[in-house]
């Protein structure tokens, strides 16, 4: 019996360190833990992002975002992380290549648990308990844990997740990128105004007052109220005032541009001077100082006219 015993021993001794040794390796090759790390970041924070703000490029034009800012937002919303949390991984390793293997299996049930909330409000369940959903969340969080770790023993699964990861993240980035509507930011067109010669050198002031209303400034008879607007009231003297125009568009991003080239807005069309070519500021800019025009929501001024 002992010797039966032994040989037992001696059969899957060996058997179960080589299975433990090869999910060690596995589990310590960086390269392929970042590329885990990263599809689960991507899915968890950054294709919400860019789901929202490839619909919205307003964001980026308003803020006068360049190409080069967008793309450090793609990389700080995908790579980045999963680089970070990797680092946390290693430094970990330093005391002991256990705790950075147990490490790298709670980052990736903590990013599918993120990811799987995401999914439940926005798909699924978005009228249940908010605290029912943290207890869905990090129970299929907790799952996926495990089942990553079980897979992770697996050669050709191990293989195929790698390659679909990487994949995955490169997709998201290039439609995000090159595709979607945020691409006539981050590769806009050179777009050149056509020459108009101007005569005149007359001083021009341009203010635009967002969501002011006209009817602020108006007395019961429908004019200008002289007695609590008095400078309004003596512009609207000594000017052309129109008292029934208004905006051709409810959103500061498409009104303005529209006043400022005298174009109906696009729904395309982003408040950049790639989209906006003709405008007032290209008609004016060879021969007025706009050093100190200011653009709060929309970027149709070209940079190279605008330059306070």
């Amino acid at each position: 019996m002992s010797d039966a015993a032994a040989e037992s021993a001696g059969t899957n001794g060996p058997h179960d360190g080589e299975r433990g040794s090869f999910l060690d390796g596995y589990l310590n090759r960086p390269l392929i833990r970042f590329a885990h790390l990263a599809v689960l970041v991507t899915f968890a924070f950054g294709q919400p992002l860019f789901d929202l703000l490839s619909k919205e490029p307003e964001f980026f034009a308003s803020r006068g975002s360049k190409a080069i800012d967008i793309f450090v937002f793609a990389l700080c919303v995908t790579v980045i992380p999963a680089a970070l949390l990797l680092g946390i991984e290693r430094l970990a390793g330093l005391a002991s290549r256990r705790a950075e293997q147990v490490l790298h299996v709670v980052f990736i049930g903590s990013l599918a648990a993120v990811f799987f909330l995401y999914v439940l409000v926005k798909y699924i369940a978005t009228d249940a308990p908010t605290s029912l959903l943290f207890v869905l969340a990090i129970a299929l969080g907790a799952g996926a844990a495990y089942l990553y770790r079980f897979l992770a023993r697996a050669s050709e699964i191990r293989t195929m997740v790698a390659v679909i990861s990487a994949g995955a993240v490169a997709f998201f980035l290039v439609n995000f990128l090159f595709i979607s509507q945020v691409s006539k930011l981050t590769l806009p067109d050179d777009a050149e105004a056509n020459k108009v010669e101007v005569k005149s050198k007359a001083p021009v002031i341009f203010l635009g007052m967002d969501e002011f209303p006209t009817t602020s400034l108006l007395n019961s008879k429908g004019q200008i109220d002289a007695k609590r607007y008095p400078n309004f009231a003596r512009l609207a003297k000594d000017s052309t005032w129109f008292p029934h125009a208004s905006g051709v568009h409810d959103r500061t991003t498409k009104a303005y541009p529209a006043i400022l080239d005298g174009k109906q807005p696009d729904d395309k069309s982003l408040p950049t001077a790639a989209d906006h070519p003709d405008s007032v500021f290209t008609v004016f800019g060879e021969d007025y100082d706009l050093s100190n025009v200011n653009e709060s929501a929309t970027r149709v001024c070209p940079p190279d006219l605008c330059t306070g």
